[in-house]
This record gives structure tokens, sequence and C-alpha cells, in this order.
């Protein structure tokens, strides 16, 4: 998998499997992740990557909280969950 790759079984299952270790290591699981996170868990793609792919609806939008971009955890995973093909 390429670090532009978010396509096909094995990367979403990558993507899942790396959000899924980020949120099981706290005691609480994170409401939301800056853009640093967001791009490890994704496969280490570019931050640029993933504001050109926002406005194209190929990864969920961002909230501003206190003037940075952060990635609700909740929409990654859902956003995650339907690029997973159905075995």
């Amino acid at each position: 998998m390429t670090a532009n790759d978010l396509s096909g079984p094995d990367a979403i299952t990558s993507i899942l499997e790396r959000i899924a270790a980020a949120v099981e290591r706290p005691v609480l699981k994170p409401l939301l992740v800056p853009i640093e996170e967001l791009c490890r868990l994704l496969g280490g793609i570019s931050e640029s990557t993933v504001y050109k792919r926002v406005p194209l609806g190929e990864i969920p939008a961002p909230v501003s909280v206190g003037g940075r971009s952060m990635w609700r955890v909740k929409d990654i995973e859902a956003w995650a969950e339907k690029l997973r093909p159905v075995r």
C-alpha cells in the first residue's frame, strides 16, 4: 500500500486496525484527533492529501476547535466502515 492509496480491502482493514489501536491505548477513547494523528491512521498520507480529499468527499470534514482542525473519531470510523468490502 502506498501512502496515497486508500482503496482496497487490505488498505481499509489496515486503516481500521490503526484506528482501533490508536483509540484503545488511552483509558478514555478520544473524541477528536488532530491532522497529524489522522495522517498516521490513514497510512502516513500527507496533510495536503487529506485537505485535498476532504472537499471531494473522500475523507470526512474536520471540525474547528480553537482554530485547529480536528477530526471526530466516530466520523473516521464510520467512513472507514463504509469503505470496507462486505465479505
